[in-house]
């Protein structure tokens, strides 16, 4: 057989030296930074949630890249924001599946962090609702997380624990809003 010779023959090779001869280009697997908002002029106008991802503290034998925390921001105009929440990593990087307005006064944003442990035989997604009720005062603008009052009933997990399928129903606007109006009653 014939071997194939010249610029194509060992294209295998390309990324090892693309990344030798160009070592300071950043590629699509580098980046990790995110960035977006949820209008809130539903809550008051001008105003929105900016989620902003920040690099945690890495240990100095990790291997990768640093994960990525998420900032939960209030911010109006040209004023400056106001730090509503950190997602800290929890087996993982945080991640946004959904957020909305709710009632025209709370912020609700479902988190989740990918988890595979050995001592607990689970692995799959941790999920988080986080809930931010806004009030107005005279002395300036301000959240309350009532997250925190509603207990576990806004967390729950989705993948293989203990050999069998856990799954977490509340991902979509609209079962969250159904579970809400339950806890309420």
């Amino acid at each position: 057989m014939k071997r194939k010779m010249g610029v194509f023959a060992n294209i295998r090779q390309w990324p090892v030296v693309a990344t030798l001869a160009f070592p300071y280009v950043t590629y699509a697997s580098d980046v990790n930074s995110i960035e977006s908002q949820l209008p809130a002029d539903e809550i008051k106008q001008g105003c929105y949630v900016l989620f902003e991802s920040a690099s945690a503290v890495a240990d100095e034998d990790s291997l990768g890249t640093p994960p990525q925390e998420i900032n939960v921001k209030w911010k109006c105009d040209d004023l400056p924001s106001q730090l509503l929440d950190t997602y800290e990593i929890e087996g993982g990087a945080p991640k946004i599946v959904t957020s909305f307005i709710r009632n025209r006064s709370h912020i609700v944003v479902v988190a989740k962090w990918h988890i595979c442990s050995l001592t607990s035989d689970f692995c799959g997604y941790l999920y988080r609702i986080f809930l931010y009720q806004y009030v107005e005062r005279s002395e300036g603008n301000d959240f309350i997380n009532t997250h925190k009052m509603k207990g576990e009933k806004l967390t729950g997990m989705e993948g293989i624990r203990d050999g069998k399928r856990v799954s977490f129903p509340l991902r979509s606007k609209e079962a969250i809003n159904a579970a809400l109006d339950r806890l309420e009653r």
